[in-house]
């Protein structure tokens, strides 16, 4: 026991002494550039700001005190993400290739935390190529709603693809959005894709393709709209236009229903849609269109027009492959993610 208690002494210690190390270099970084703020991120994304005349900080435990002339606020140091001087006490540097909207902290913590949200993101048309890596590393963010009325977005992220703090809609356009450490398309409030052409590709399990904050007695609304969803769909889910799955071959819920590395064709009336599968994903891939699919896989596409970046084809003809059976698909759950090193990147044309 005293072995234990002398190591998270030294834990705390050497927690304190990288924070007071971080403190030191970023005050000589505002001195050189004369940062007016101090801005504080939490594991949620949201942000405390400071003015930095004279700011004081005390770690006592595992807590971090923050004090200036407009007093002091108490934050626990597992709660946060960032710490980083700003010109501005809303804009700063952020692991999200577009962010757009604010989220600010108004009272309480974890669970019990409340903010308000500000602004939002709606996408109108043009491309959109984004690629990021890293803890917190989404590709699009919105503070509040998001709305995709056309263009194409391709996204490869670490984190979430596509996330939205509010309600996330898909009213048209091209959506590729893969993570690879978390869910493709996310909103803590409802998702609705009412259109457009969606490639949704999700973590393993828990992580889904397309998922909503269920937890919080949200939903996503299937209403329209070309979608492959490699990961599945968050529970509960309102499928209004109806979804189909490959059956499963093995059994847990790790088992897939696809292979890697594998163009596949989905034909629904006279429209082919041909996609190329990632080489890891989340085990269950559902499929949905206007009218009841048929789907091939290992199938040679011969032409048709190219979208992100080569991953797919719409009006695509292809020959060769097998066919897949379908069956009806019920909707199955999703959760957070991870986290190491970020970057990101954006290329808009």
């Amino acid at each position: 026991m005293k072995n234990e208690m002398n190591y998270a002494r030294v834990a705390k210690r050497k927690i304190g002494l990288l924070l007071m190390m971080l403190a030191s270099a970023l005050w000589m970084q505002a001195e050189e550039y004369d940062y007016p703020y101090l801005v504080f991120t939490n594991t949620e994304g949201a942000l405390t700001a400071f003015q930095v005349n004279d700011l004081t900080m005390h770690i006592n435990g595992t807590q971090l005190d923050v004090t200036n002339n407009e007093g002091t606020v108490h934050f626990t140091l597992t709660d946060l993400s960032a710490m980083q001087f700003s010109v501005d006490s809303k804009y700063y540097s952020s692991p999200k290739a577009i962010r757009a909207g604010t989220k600010t902290w108004v009272s309480g913590s974890g669970q019990n935390a409340v903010y308000t949200y500000a602004g939002g993101l709606t996408i109108e048309g043009g491309k959109i190529t984004i690629s990021t890596s890293g803890n917190n590393g989404e590709g699009i963010e919105s503070k509040d709603k998001l709305t995709i009325n056309g263009g194409e977005i391709i996204v490869n992220s670490y984190d979430d693809a596509i996330n939205a703090a509010g309600d996330l809609t898909i009213n048209g356009g091209l959506v590729y959005a893969r993570s690879t450490n978390n869910d493709g398309i996310d909103a803590n409030g409802n998702v609705y894709i009412k259109g457009g052409v969606i490639y949704a590709i999700g973590a393993t399990n828990p992580e889904v393709a397309i998922d909503a904050n269920s937890e919080k007695q949200k939903k996503l609304y299937v209403m329209g709209g070309t979608i492959v969803a490699v990961g599945g769909l968050e529970s509960g889910a309102s499928l209004s236009q109806s979804c189909y799955a490959p059956p499963t071959s093995g059994y847990g819920m790790d088992a897939k229903n696809w292979t890697a590395n594998t163009w596949y064709a989905m034909t629904y009336g006279s429209t082919t849609f041909a996609f190329k599968t990632p080489a890891n994903g989340g085990s269950k891939m559902v499929v949905s269109a206007s009218s009841t699919p048929t789907l091939k896989s290992g199938v040679t596409v011969t032409s048709g027009t190219e979208i992100f970046g080569g991953e797919a084809y719409t009006d695509a003809v292809v020959s060769g492959g097998s066919s897949v059976s379908l069956q009806s698909y019920t909707s199955s759950g999703g959760g957070p993610g991870g986290g190491r090193p970020v970057s990101a990147s954006v290329s808009v044309q």
